[in-house]
């Protein structure tokens, strides 16, 4: 087995060894006076930063709430360490109290705070916890463990140049992340730019048509209501119509028979629209529907508007485009209404939208051709977006050379 810490050039100690005693802490013996608290969930394992403590008086201190800390603490959950839930305690939050779910690292005169920060957040220090894990449902280490985990420790001078290196490389990085991350949302946004000039190009040759005229049906869906028991008629609600087609996610169910199935029953082809939301870029949300099973009834929910096309006239998929498409977006935003903090538009509206219409085997050539620009942009999205497991390996390649003296 590998030893911790392997290549670092410095003496590996016991963090035992470079902490100071903490103190306790007793909230409920003044239960008028507020305090902060530090749990689990209020450290962001992302960020690795303190980020929700909750306002509590003491009166009300759970009995988890026994630590005191002080600014400069490092704290490492003893639940699940594999899930790295550390944190810097910041000025602000010193002397406040954190859970007994946290070993308290307060480093000793000629150890400073970062370097047992970063020191804790790599995976040879992680490595030694998950070793010693002890539970099958709740697994957890004792702070006895975390104490006898070994870090490098290089002198105090030394500790401050590679802890400088370290944060410089980290704001590097968090740079390139933020830059990948815009990159990728405009790519996200030329989608719509690129679906207009192919109907920008069509407009100037095909008649123009509304939605009214090519609809054999608008409909308003369901108002029972749902319940999330696989057990009746599935109902797509708002959070499945997005991305052109709808999905079957976190799907609910109610009990729909006789004419009422009949009326809402989707078929392949129905055109579903988001018609009320508090969020102004849902309202006009546009998807196709298409059945994960041909003898499955699916229905629809009432804050959700069908339109049944006439297929002789204009396919599904060219109408969802067009109005995914920048004017589609502007036509829809002009007839948007808002109502005590709803925006809305309703079946009326909808109907009255104009969009070029030209021969059904011209719609086929065309969705074609946007099928491949939309794929191309939602390509160069995914590649631009930085994942969380690439963040993770690039924090851990810099913790590796800081910690084999090579930073």
């Amino acid at each position: 087995m590998v030893s911790p810490f392997e290549h670092s050039p410095w003496p590996r100690v016991r963090l035992g060894d470079l902490c100071a005693d903490k103190d306790r802490a007793t909230p409920a013996a003044n239960p008028e006076v507020p305090f902060e608290y530090v749990d689990i969930a209020s450290v962001c394992n992302e960020r690795f930063e303190i980020l929700n403590p909750k306002s509590l008086l003491g009166r009300d201190a759970p009995s988890r709430a026994r630590k005191r800390i002080r600014c400069g603490d490092v704290l490492v959950a003893t639940t699940r360490p594999y899930l790295r839930s550390i944190a810097l305690v910041p000025a602000e939050l010193d002397g406040q109290v954190c859970s007994t779910g946290f070993c308290v690292l307060r480093p000793k005169a000629g150890v400073i705070s970062d370097w047992i920060f970063f020191a804790v957040l790599g995976d040879d220090f992680t490595e030694q916890l998950t070793a010693k894990m002890r539970g099958a449902n709740y697994p957890a280490v004792a702070d006895s463990d975390v104490l006898d985990a070994v870090i490098p420790l290089p002198e105090v001078a030394e500790q401050r140049r590679i802890v400088s290196r370290i944060k410089a490389c980290m704001e590097r990085m968090e740079e390139i992340g933020t830059l990948r991350a815009e990159a990728a949302q405009e790519a996200s946004a030329i989608t719509p730019s690129l679906l207009n000039e192919v109907f920008v190009g069509v407009g100037g040759r095909a008649p123009r048509k509304s939605i009214g005229e090519v609809a054999a049906e608008t409909r308003y869906g369901t108002s029972q209501k749902c319940h999330t028991e696989a057990s009746g008629v599935p109902i797509l609600r708002i959070p499945n119509v997005a991305a052109g087609f709808v999905n079957f996610e976190d799907l609910k169910y109610c009990e729909l028979g006789g004419e009422e199935l009949l009326r809402l029953r989707l078929v392949p082809g129905d055109l579903l629209f988001v018609r009320t939301n508090g969020s102004r870029d849902l309202v006009g949300r546009c998807a196709v529907f298409e059945p994960r099973s041909v003898e499955e009834p699916v229905g629809f929910a009432s804050y959700v508007i069908r339109v049944r096309l006439d297929s002789q006239q204009v396919l599904p998929r060219y109408l969802a485009y067009f109005l995914n498409s920048t004017k589609g977006r502007e036509e829809i935003n002009q007839r948007r209404r808002t109502s005590t903090g709803q925006f809305n538009i309703n079946s009326e509206n909808l109907r009255s939208i104009s969009f070029p219409v030209p021969p059904i085997r011209e719609q086929a050539r065309l969705v074609g051709m946007m099928e491949e620009r939309e794929q191309l942009a939602s390509k160069l999205a995914s590649e631009l977006q930085i994942t969380r497991p690439e963040g993770d390996q690039l924090r851990e390649s810099i913790l590796r050379r800081a910690f084999a003296g090579k930073l």
